[in-house]
């Protein structure tokens, strides 16, 4: 994370011509425990632009899986698909 963290505030900072910290000092992972959680903890990063005031809907979020453009393959994983031989969330 150091070096993700480091490149992107460098990059960013060039490119908006600032100096300073760009990301919170520590971060937090977590283990998606099931689909329940896994789709809990998308909802949570669907609502983090809105509650920034960034948009108004998660759709409206062009960076984001919640944008009706975003290709994911969330809706094939949580399907069944992963009951004929694809991976799944373990418990």
């Amino acid at each position: 994370m150091q070096s993700v963290k480091g490149y992107t505030s460098r990059a960013m900072n060039a490119r908006n011509k600032e100096r300073g910290p760009l990301w919170q000092v520590s971060f937090y992972d977590r283990g998606i425990r099931d689909e329940a959680h896994l789709l809990d903890t998308l909802e949570y990063l669907h609502r983090n632009p809105v509650v920034a005031g960034l948009v108004q809907t998660p759709q409206a979020y062009p960076f984001s899986s919640a944008h009706p453009e975003a290709q994911t393959d969330l809706e094939m994983f949580l399907s069944g698909m992963a009951e004929a031989g694809k991976p799944r969330l373990r418990d």
